[in-house]
């Protein structure tokens, strides 16, 4: 992490990537990171602090702290954390499941519509579980993603088979103030 935040403004010019999207990852890839190595509550603080101040200076200057909550949740349940990351990398890769699903010649396609079946699960659950809007960044991003589009029937079509309960009504609901 501190070779990262070291080094920052370097990665993102030497690989041309782009400022607000590389802000967004390094959040998700710090959330797997302490789902990996389960720090205990002081030592996440330690972490949770230092990246707070790395992120308001390199990413969110001038956001109120209400805009940054949104986008960092410093939250001390691995759970949630895991949710978040698992929600956040289907929706980041979802275009290329899509395309294989589509080409209908992958082996893999129940083993595609069972991980998406788990997922339209999972955000029903974050959707149901969002009292204290810990998820709202990745409902938001889930109904951007499938609300107004045709990729609800796309999956319908190319799942049903493999995974007849798909439970994709509760899509167009979620609980966050936008």
């Amino acid at each position: 992490m501190g070779y990262i935040i070291n080094n920052w403004s370097t990665i993102l010019k030497e690989n041309h990537f782009d400022h607000n999207t590389s802000c967004i990852h390094i959040i998700y890839w710090l959330y797997g990171k302490i789902i990996g190595i389960e720090p205990d509550v002081t030592e996440l603080q330690v972490i949770y602090n230092i990246f707070e101040n790395f992120l308001k200076e390199n990413c969110y200057k001038g956001e109120n702290n209400k805009e940054i909550f949104m986008k960092y949740i410093k939250s001390y349940d691995m759970e949630i954390l895991k949710n978040k990351k698992l929600v956040y990398d289907f929706l980041e890769y979802y275009d290329s499941i899509k395309k294989v699903l589509h080409e209908n010649e992958s082996k893999n396609n129940k083993e595609y519509c069972n991980y998406t079946k788990y997922i339209f699960n999972l955000y029903k659950y974050m959707n149901q579980n969002n009292t204290t809007h810990v998820y709202c960044e990745e409902i938001r991003k889930f109904l951007e993603k499938f609300k107004d589009n045709n990729e609800l029937d796309f999956l319908k079509n190319k799942c049903s088979s493999e995974s007849p309960h798909i439970n994709l009504e509760y899509v167009v609901n979620d609980n966050c103030e936008f």
